[in-house]
């Protein structure tokens, strides 16, 4: 009877054990199961972090090079514009230097900084043409020693500049004799003319173009950096515009003229140039 008891405790232990086991088992085939399942998804993850990291960094890196294109563009744009207005003036194009007797070519900025350019003032297309830096085969280093007009007690008749270098050229009326009025104003050495006033109006002369009238400079008065002021040259019964530019000087005129002086404009030199051998470029 014992026996069979021990056999049956045997029987159930057996079968208890059994089951144990297969629980294990069981529960060792899931959590691989479970794990392979986590596994992926965290590489994904990190993989998409991976990939949002260089996508960002490409991104930054095209925009900074955009940045850069348009940061040039802007510049070169910037360089044009300031070419293009300062062609658009009625200025020298250039200023030349010999050095070791090469003539180079100084840039605009220098161009702009050495000479400014006055208004015309009077008809542009009055009469004929002239240029005393051409004509008078004027350098840098030329200067205006004295001045000389004629006119009658209404309009200026003419204008003529003397040179350092002993030129001059009269404009308007080629013979001084017929004007009622002249007068001469001589700069003492090292004076410069640094400012004038200009009169232009309109006038009955005889010009079969303009039956209504003439548009002229019908006067002028100069100022130098020494306080002295000249003689009124012609009338000032007109519209007065006075012109200076600061720390300049007048270098030489143009403008147009025939029996009366129909336009001037006047050609400003910086007074501290960084070189007094330069030439001008005349046109």
């Amino acid at each position: 009877m014992t026996s069979n008891n021990s056999e049956v405790r045997d029987s159930t232990s057996s079968q208890a054990t059994t089951v144990s086991l297969d629980l294990q088992n069981i529960n060792k085939d899931k959590l691989p199961l479970a794990k392979t399942r986590i596994q992926p998804e965290n590489s994904q993850l990190k993989v998409n972090k991976i990939f949002s990291k260089q996508s960002l960094k490409s991104r930054l890196t095209i925009c900074q090079l955009i940045l850069l294109i348009l940061n040039i563009v802007g510049i070169l744009t910037f360089i044009l514009l300031i070419v293009f207005f300062a062609k658009s003036k009625n200025s020298l194009s250039g200023i030349f230097t010999k050095i070791n007797k090469k003539t180079l070519f100084f840039s605009l900025f220098i161009d702009i900084l050495l000479i400014k350019t006055g208004n015309f003032y009077g008809n542009v297309a009055g009469g004929n043409s002239f240029n005393d830096a051409q004509n008078c085969s004027l350098n840098f280093e030329d200067k205006i020693v004295g001045v000389n007009a004629g006119w009658d007690p209404d309009t200026l008749e003419y204008i003529m500049f003397y040179y350092s270098n002993g030129k001059s050229e009269q404009h308007g009326r080629q013979t001084s004799d017929y004007s009622p009025y002249t007068s001469t104003f001589y700069l003492e050495s090292g004076e410069n003319i640094n400012g004038v006033t200009i009169y232009t109006g309109t006038r009955l002369i005889d010009n079969p173009y303009a039956p209504n009238g003439s548009f002229l400079v019908v006067g002028l008065r100069f100022y130098t950096d020494k306080g002295h002021t000249s003689d009124l040259f012609g009338s000032s019964n007109g519209t007065q515009v006075y012109e200076i530019f600061p720390w300049f000087i007048i270098g030489y005129v143009r403008g147009q003229a025939l029996g009366y002086v129909d336009a001037l404009q006047f050609i400003w030199y910086n007074k501290s140039p960084p070189t007094n051998s330069a030439l001008l470029l005349t046109y």
